[in-house]
């Protein structure tokens, strides 16, 4: 996929502000007041100039003791929000083991399909923990804390001899790749971001795109995604009623990612037709549950150069998605201890749309400080110094 230009420039931006150890203070995350950040007139030379005023004479040190302490609580919330989600068996008799995720659980297989989080190594690697950018974990060992089967660490960090020698997560190891990539990479998910952030709710969708997936009038054939489902989880409303939900309003979904699913004959009762990627860009919305959804994904994509704290609130936020996701489709997931959201019935859609709003307001600060994030990368002197050396 090629971002246009004006998108990668509108994400490089120029965030002239003293360097910020809040980082790798917990309680502060979401505190961090965010700068209106300009979207014209910072080209590469303005953003050197902005971080070589922002990068900070000393460097945030972390004690062994302290950061071991958060890395295990880390991975223990992590493993309480997956542990629901994993197969029987897969984990070992004490509790503490992670396992795979089971793919017939319609509340956690979506981390498979959508977000590649497969077997032990997949649900292992989110539980891994990183203080973010330019932290020094003193004492830390990558043999020991990195290599190890038990180890707490997010790979790609690397030595240092600052603050006492440990390791340290640094844009050096994105400009040893390849910055000019991950600059366009990061640009879209930053851009997806702020687009979100900005743009007025859709409070009127219903969740009626898992009803568009499954919608089946006379004559045509089993939608894909039906097929796909039918041995996961049963219906728990007739075809005559899915049918009815889908035409009687029509539906009002912008998620490019959903509509791509929908059943060939419902296309034409969604107000956007005929969505290209691109669209993404200005349709992605602060209400929709796939937007929260994928605050994961773009959380993921960034890792391990946010503090892992942030991926966890992005996780949890994702799985609440999902939830009502579940709920609001026309499948009976109570065998999952699932109570359904009857967007069929008008009492339904008011109980869809408060929860839609309670999701939307979770999940602002996590967008938001993952928006922030993303800045600290991409004015990071080490990574536009590599982003010079490319050009």
């Amino acid at each position: 996929m090629t971002v246009p230009r004006v998108l990668i420039l509108r994400a490089l931006v120029c965030v002239c502000l003293p360097a910020s150890t809040a980082w790798v203070q917990v309680a502060s995350l979401h505190a961090m007041p965010r700068p209106h950040l300009p979207s014209r007139g910072c080209g590469l030379r303005a953003l050197q100039a902005c971080a070589s005023t922002a990068a900070s004479t000393q460097p945030v040190v972390l004690e062994r003791e302290d950061w071991t302490s958060r890395a295990e609580a880390h991975r223990m919330r992590v493993l309480e929000m997956l542990r629901g989600g994993m197969r029987v068996g897969d984990a070992k008799p004490d509790g503490t083991e992670f396992g795979g995720l089971d793919p017939a659980n319609p509340i956690y297989n979506f981390l498979l399909d959508y977000y590649n989080i497969r077997g032990r190594k997949g649900t292992k690697r989110l539980a891994r923990w990183s203080p973010g950018l330019n932290v020094v974990l003193r004492d830390a060992e990558y043999d020991r804390d990195v290599d190890a089967i038990n180890g707490l660490l997010a790979r790609k960090c690397v030595p240092t001899e600052e603050g006492g020698g440990g390791l340290v997560y640094s844009a050096r190891h994105l400009a040893a790749v390849d910055a000019g990539q991950f600059a366009k990479t990061f640009g879209w998910y930053r851009s997806i971001l702020q687009v979100t952030e900005e743009n007025q709710p859709v409070l009127n969708c219903f969740g009626l795109h898992e009803w568009a997936m499954v919608y089946r009038p006379a004559g045509a054939e089993v939608p894909a995604s039906l097929e796909y489902q039918k041995d996961v989880l049963p219906l728990r409303v007739s075809q005559d009623e899915i049918n009815e939900a889908v035409e009687r309003t029509g539906i009002q979904c912008t998620h490019v990612d959903a509509i791509r699913f929908f059943a060939p004959s419902a296309t034409p009762f969604n107000v956007h037709a005929g969505l290209e990627r691109e669209d993404q860009m200005r349709l992605e919305n602060p209400a929709c549950v796939h937007a929260s959804m994928d605050l994961l994904k773009i959380a993921m994509k960034i890792v391990p150069f946010i503090p892992s704290n942030l991926l966890a609130d992005a996780l949890e936020v994702s799985l609440a998605a999902r939830r009502l996701d579940v709920a609001a489709s026309p499948y009976d997931a109570s065998a999952f201890h699932l109570a359904p959201v009857k967007i069929e019935t008008a009492e339904g859609r008011i109980e869809y749309r408060d929860q839609q709003l309670e999701l939307m307001k979770r999940s602002a600060p996590v967008r938001t400080a993952l928006l922030r994030a993303y800045d600290d990368v991409l004015r990071d002197p080490a990574f536009l110094s590599a982003r010079a050396s490319s050009h």
